[in-house]
């Protein structure tokens, strides 16, 4: 989850969060990502992972992987989820990372 301070900050977001997280295995891998975490909500964060690590970047030269293949495509809104749909059926991975802007951008893929 990008920005999740501010996700979770928004209780209208942070229960829809919990939905996500009540319809989804028990046992799942969860990453959150943020540049301003306060220690207000550390805790809260905190709460949705089982043992949690921080892991603090100091340089922005660290922030991509070696090796590491990112894409973009600009699309209107109407297209987006089918070609999402059409790249996750030909691209050969172990994992992904979907970035949306709305939790109700990926609803649609549980």
């Amino acid at each position: 989850m990008d920005e999740c301070d501010r996700i979770l900050e928004n209780l209208d977001m942070r229960r829809d969060v919990q939905e996500i997280f009540r319809a989804t295995p028990h046992e799942k891998q969860v990453m959150m990502f943020s540049a301003t975490l306060s220690k207000e909500i550390r805790p809260v964060c905190k709460k949705f992972c089982q043992d949690p690590m921080e892991i603090y970047v100091d340089d922005d030269t660290k922030l991509t992987l070696h090796g590491l293949q990112q894409y973009y495509i600009k699309l209107a809104e109407a297209e987006k989820n089918r070609k999402l749909n059409d790249l996750l059926d030909v691209l050969e991975f172990n994992q992904v990372v979907i970035f949306v802007s709305k939790v109700s951008n990926m609803l649609f893929m549980l």
